[in-house]
């Protein structure tokens, strides 16, 4: 800098120095002209060391993009031993120095499997409180009315924890794998952990990742139910669980191949082992295995497919696709029947402020997937013969959502789940509770507001209807509050 103001300067003088030799006499004059060459000559002079000063700082900052790239990418400075390297000016070593510092902290922060692949630790730590006007299935993410008093919850058994990691390259597939935990898991009723409860396994995936192929195998929704209601009070079970959403997680293993980029067609498939549905709670027989599922029983595993169509942003842009599956399932000593569905589901944009979502389904024995009724299967005995029927089910769900704001949605959403009372009625009189549901239906709206990405707030209202095959219609309004912290 003062180098440069010096020729400024004796710019400055030179533009003065005609005008100051007017009237002057001639030795004068001579003198003058003679201190005007050294000057011209001491600022040529400069000029060269300027332009070498940049030429020096040009390569300290190529040796400087060297040494960051070599950082990076995390070559020991051994490998480098021979090269000759001159010693960086003060400044340039404090700025080496200070990268150097930044780079250690990254590599305490981040986390390193036994693989020695990196490892992502994520999560939201979520505290959810709800009033339900009248008996629901549970206090903390209620799925359905059952009749009898309300009741009033505070719960922070819906944190969630997941880790995500990056793994080698095979056959030039990327690999990458990811797991989600929660706390819902039931307690001994009565014990302090009760409040708390258990760990609970969510979700799983693993995959290789070619440009237009992926092979996987996961522990996640079904492929024929691609979207998700949104919800931050419901995380437990996602919104509109058992009113039309078919969510549950299975065990599956499977492909999916992608044709086209910005416009692409795809195609889905994978095996699938369902889990059983809740009702009935127990084993029907003693001599069934409760180990195994009905699937498992049956020796044979489901079956799922899908074709869809995409366009435009992953995230947000036009998706529909058709799908189907199949499942046999055996209850040892008394039958088998098979589990069947029909998809479609749809995504659509609404210019850059709205979404309009739709899943829907038809088939039987749907208590697996999430649907049916909240059973796969009703029996009735008539001395030694029993009966066995897998109710027939049709549902789905649509959701409209509007983004106010980039930090505030308001989303607004409806679900049924409709199971055929004409083949639950011969059965009725002997069931209650989950045995006898044939309609559930749950409409949803709620605002999730995130004034930072990892500070999200939502409020909720739910209202929910449940009606048995016989008797009179369960119904209850859910007010829920949300706030989580995600990391």
């Amino acid at each position: 800098m003062p180098r440069v103001q010096t020729i400024v300067l004796l710019t400055g003088f030179l533009s003065l120095t005609p005008c100051a030799l007017i009237g002057q006499s001639e030795p004068s004059v001579q003198a003058n002209a003679e201190g005007i060459r050294q000057l011209s000559d001491e600022v040529h002079a400069a000029e060269q060391r300027l332009q070498a000063s940049e030429k020096e700082l040009a390569d300290l900052k190529t040796r400087l993009a060297a040494l960051e790239s070599t950082l990076a990418a995390g070559a020991s400075p051994a490998n480098d031993a021979e090269r000759p390297v001159a010693p960086p000016p003060a400044d340039l070593a404090d700025t080496v120095s200070m990268q150097a510092t930044q780079i250690a902290t990254l590599d305490q922060t981040k986390v390193e499997s036994s693989s020695k692949f990196p490892v992502k630790v994520s999560g939201i730590a979520l505290m959810t409180a709800s009033i339900n006007s009248t008996g629901v299935d549970s206090p903390i993410d209620p799925t359905a009315a059952l009749g009898g008093p309300g009741n009033t919850s505070l719960s922070l058994r819906q944190t969630v924890l997941g880790l995500d990691a990056e793994g080698p390259h095979l056959a030039g597939a990327r690999s990458s794998a990811d797991l989600r935990v929660d706390f819902y898991g039931a307690a001994a009723a009565g014990s302090y952990g009760s409040a708390g409860g258990l760990l609970r396994f969510r979700t799983a995936h693993a995959a290789l990742d070619w440009q237009h192929l992926q092979l996987f195998f996961s522990f996640d929704r079904t492929l024929l139910n691609p979207n998700t209601p949104s919800s931050l009070v419901q995380m437990a079970e996602p919104g509109l669980s058992w009113s039309g959403n078919l969510w549950t997680w299975m065990p599956q293993l499977g492909a999916s191949a992608r044709f086209g980029q910005h416009h692409s067609l795809v195609l889905q498939g994978a095996w699938v082992s369902p889990p059983d549905a809740p009702y009935p709670a127990i084993p029907y027989t003693s001599s069934r295995s409760v180990l195994a599922t009905l699937t498992e029983a049956s020796r044979s595993l489901g079956a799922e497919g899908r074709i869809g169509f995409e366009s435009g942003d992953p995230a947000r842009g036009l998706r529909v696709g058709v799908g189907g599956y199949f499942a046999p399932h055996t209850l040892p000593n008394v039958g088998g029947f098979d589990s069947w569905a029909a998809t479609m589901d749809v995504r659509i944009p609404l210019g850059t402020r709205a979404d309009f979502t739709a899943n829907a389904y038809r088939g039987a024995g749907l208590g697996g997937l999430g649907g049916g009724g909240y059973k796969d299967f009703v029996t009735d005995t008539e001395g030694t013969q029993v009966y066995l029927r897998a109710p027939e089910d049709t549902g789905g769900w649509t959701q409209l959502a509007l983004h106010l704001r980039p930090t505030l949605d308001w989303n607004n959403s409806f679900g049924m789940d409709n199971v055929f009372g004409h083949d639950l009625r011969a059965y009725a009189p002997s069931r209650s509770g989950y045995g006898s549901i044939a309609r559930n239906r749950t409409v949803t709206s709620n605002i999730i507001w995130s004034p930072r990405p990892y500070l999200p707030f939502s409020f909720e209202y739910r209202r929910i209807y449940t009606a048995p095959v016989i008797g009179p219609l369960w119904n209850t309004n859910v007010f829920a509050f949300a706030a989580g912290y995600r990391f």
